[in-house]
């Protein structure tokens, strides 16, 4: 779990310090508002383009594995930035290779979780490894006053890169640590190929003690040959058969559910990652501090986090056994974008009092419902998590493309209120949506 909530943060830090200490970009390099959100987008189109393949990848390849490459690519877009931005198309190409490594980080942090934690910890796992997004913006907004406004925006950067470099470090011994024999890192189980870890997962699994670890991993007598044991089918099967049975056990995906799901995700996290990128200038223009705005980012990021982690806890307890668990969830993610909209409005007043409710309103429950909806898609589509992630991914970057880019248009024409209404908007539409996700999720599981 540390290890996810970490490589979580590596993947989207990137986008969130460049939205906390945009008014000092902006002030160096000569950018607008829209030129802030068009350099967002293009981290977050970049992030679409790669999340479904990437999902895939990591099923075929491994998650760490991927989370490694992931956390290079991290680390090279801030290093980028903070040597190389001097206007909005080298600012925007560093993002892009950010973008990169957030599509490829995500879908495989939700495998390594759906892999190696048991269900009954799932929504407290997925909790925490969505709070690394918040944790990026907290981090940002932290940056604000402590580097930006002393050593220089590019400053924070180089910290976040330094920060990038030993999550690299820890994936790097995160192999070994966690006992992944080569083969389970090709079939990306998660599960441990030495004697302990055979055992441990024995006890887990119901199998028993004697049972060799191939066996365990695979379900297949001793003699059997290496292709057989990953494959697991009998000694005396083919090659190309063995090829056809493990594509026979990759069912496919129902791309209706999922389609709904990433509209409804577009459209939530375009308001919350607009949101991420610019409550710290909404904040300054509204006569806040610069110093003062990164603490309020940093405050709402701080309820956020503690949000998707009790709410992923809270998913865990048993729930109505009428209602399976990835509708259950679903509601719950809706009934969260239905209070956020009350933040965004908040915002949307303008007045001063209402600030930082606003600000905690909003992060908690407009930005605190992310890990139940990877939960949810993950319960839904148990044989596939991370093609699965992967699609409804597209949404959430494509969201966090849109809604930053949509922002800075119209608080540069038509002034932050007007902007923020029309995160509420978005939330509202994101929250109906989630409901018609779970109908159309159940009315397919009950189909005969």
């Amino acid at each position: 779990m540390a290890l996810s909530i970490a490589a979580a943060t590596t993947g989207v830090l990137p986008v969130f310090l460049a939205g906390a200490l945009s008014v000092q970009i902006r002030h160096a390099l000569h950018l607008g508002a829209t030129d802030i959100g068009a350099a967002v987008a293009a981290f977050f189109g970049a992030s679409a383009l790669c999340s479904v393949g990437s999902g895939a990848a990591a099923e075929r390849l491994g998650a760490l594995r991927v989370m490694r490459l992931a956390s290079l690519l991290a680390l090279a877009s801030l290093l980028a930035v903070a040597a190389f931005a001097r206007s909005l198309p080298t600012l925007a190409a560093g993002l892009v290779v950010g973008g990169l490594a957030n599509g490829a980080m995500q879908p495989s942090v939700n495998l390594l979780l759906s892999r190696a934690v048991r269900d009954g910890r799932q929504g407290l796992a997925f909790g925490i490894k969505q709070a690394g997004i918040p944790t990026a913006t907290l981090l940002s907004g932290l940056a604000v006053p402590a580097l930006a406004l002393t050593a220089g925006w590019r400053s924070g950067f180089v910290a976040g890169a330094v920060l990038v470099a030993l999550v690299g470090l820890a994936l790097r011994r995160a192999t070994g640590r966690l006992g992944l024999a080569p083969a389970d890192r090709r079939a990306g189980t998660g599960r441990s190929a030495s004697p302990a870890g055979a055992a441990r997962h024995q006890v887990r699994a119901g199998v028993p003690a004697a049972t060799a670890p191939h066996q365990v991993r695979a379900g297949v007598p001793e003699g059997a040959a290496p292709h057989q044991v990953r494959a697991g089918v009998p000694a005396a099967t083919a090659p190309h058969q063995v090829r056809a049975a493990s594509l026979a056990r990759r069912p496919g995906l129902d791309p209706l559910p999922l389609a709904v799901l990433a509209a409804g995700m577009g459209a939530a996290v375009a308001a919350a990652n607009a949101m991420g990128s610019f409550v710290v200038p909404s904040a300054v223009a509204h006569g806040v501090r610069p110093a003062l705005a990164g603490l309020l980012a940093a405050l709402g990021s701080a309820v956020g986090l503690s949000a998707r982690v009790g709410f992923g806890w809270q998913a865990d307890r048993p729930g109505r056994r009428r209602v399976p668990p990835a509708q259950r969830h679903l509601a719950t993610v809706a009934a969260l974008l239905a209070v956020g909209i009350a933040g965004y409005l908040a915002l949307a007043s303008g007045r001063s009092v209402l600030l930082v409710p606003g600000v905690v309103v909003a992060f908690g429950a407009g930005w605190g419902f992310n890990g139940l909806f990877n939960l949810a898609v993950v319960r839904a589509h148990p044989h596939a998590p991370a093609r699965a992630t992967g699609i409804t991914q597209v949404g959430t970057y494509l969201g966090g493309m849109a809604g930053p880019l949509a922002f800075g248009l119209l608080a540069d024409h038509a002034g932050y209120g007007d902007a923020w209404a029309m995160c509420a908007a978005l939330a509202a539409v994101g929250a109906v949506t989630m409901v018609l996700a779970a109908r159309l999720l159940r009315r397919r599981q009950t189909a005969p």
